[in-house]
């Protein structure tokens, strides 16, 4: 859980691939890739959100490779365990105008 002391981060990227929905520790936990553009080019940032919301969501707009996403989330440092460098605590898709028409 976050609090003022975490380092949080707001990131606008590409995805790689589609987000991948595993089940963990019985919650739904969405992995992905995000590509954004840093300083000395494009840079990889691996990305979890655990819970149902995030899992609905995604399953909702079925964002694809190439999608717009925006994120906001925690920072796991060197100490944390996980393997991945984000804890996403929001999630917003950018998607075109054909995908988005009914």
């Amino acid at each position: 859980m976050m609090d003022e002391n975490t380092p949080s981060i707001w990131l606008t990227g590409i995805l790689e691939q589609p987000p991948t929905m595993i089940m963990r520790d019985g919650t739904n936990t969405i992995q992905f890739d995000l590509i954004i553009d840093g300083p000395d080019g494009p840079v990889e940032v691996a990305v979890e959100a655990t819970g149902a919301s995030h899992a609905a969501f995604i399953a909702t707009h079925r964002p694809s490779k190439g999608d717009r996403i925006v994120i906001h989330g925690r920072i796991n440092d060197d100490d944390d365990e996980s393997q991945y460098d984000v804890t996403a605590d929001l999630i917003a898709l950018a998607i075109s105008d054909e995908r988005a028409r009914p």
